[in-house]
């Protein structure tokens, strides 16, 4: 394996571990269809990092869009799952970012200006992967920053009075927190070539 592939092949198997699980499950109830959802985005995430980082057929570029679309309609996945969680309607918001979300990944797939290629470097008998961030990608992270903050806004609407609900979802809203971190720090030089974001899905 090549370029940190065997960290993508880690939280690959583990999001697949748990989806089998919730597969052979009884589901009747939608909770378990948006969790499911949500498992499907992260498996394309992880799964498309594993075949570009494994230089899988049919190119390097085909699999990094993948794993592009997979991470960025996962905050939207997280809109649907919230809801259902505690028992209430999809709220506006669920569509309003889905559609953003794709919107972004749709222009960043014509022209990579917001999430670019990595640039594959082949040296030693080692392959890595490098990203080249412009300050593009700080406005996908401003556009992500408003998205979990309505997240938490909505979150905090439905629990009120509930503590139950809110200590239930502290943890997803901790993984999301953790999840923007990791992906703003692998923009940093510090970090170049390490799969930081990956490892924060985990």
């Amino acid at each position: 394996m090549s370029g940190f592939s065997w960290i993508s092949v880690i939280s690959l198997v583990f999001y697949l571990f748990i989806f089998v699980t919730f597969l052979v499950a009884k589901k009747n109830d939608r909770v378990i269809y948006a969790f499911m959802v949500l498992l499907m985005l992260l498996i394309l995430w992880n799964g498309g990092s594993f075949a570009m980082r494994s230089l899988f057929w049919p190119s390097v570029n085909f699999w990094h869009y993948v794993s592009v679309y997979g991470v960025l309609l996962l905050l939207p996945g997280y809109f649907f799952f919230v809801p259902s969680f505690v028992g209430q309607k999809h709220c506006f918001g669920a569509y309003f970012w889905s559609f953003v979300f794709l919107a972004i990944a749709i222009v960043n797939q014509f022209t990579g200006i917001f999430i670019p290629p990595p640039e594959v470097i082949r040296s030693g008998g080692q392959t890595s992967f490098v990203y080249e961030y412009t300050w593009h990608i700080y406005i996908v992270f401003a556009v992500v920053i408003l998205c979990i903050a309505h997240l938490c806004a909505i979150t905090w609407r439905y629990c009120k009075g509930n503590q139950i609900a809110l200590q239930q979802m502290m943890p997803v809203l901790t993984g999301i927190g953790i999840l923007l971190a990791g992906h703003m720090a692998s923009t940093l030089a510090l970090f170049k070539g390490f799969p930081l974001d990956i490892i924060s899905g985990v």
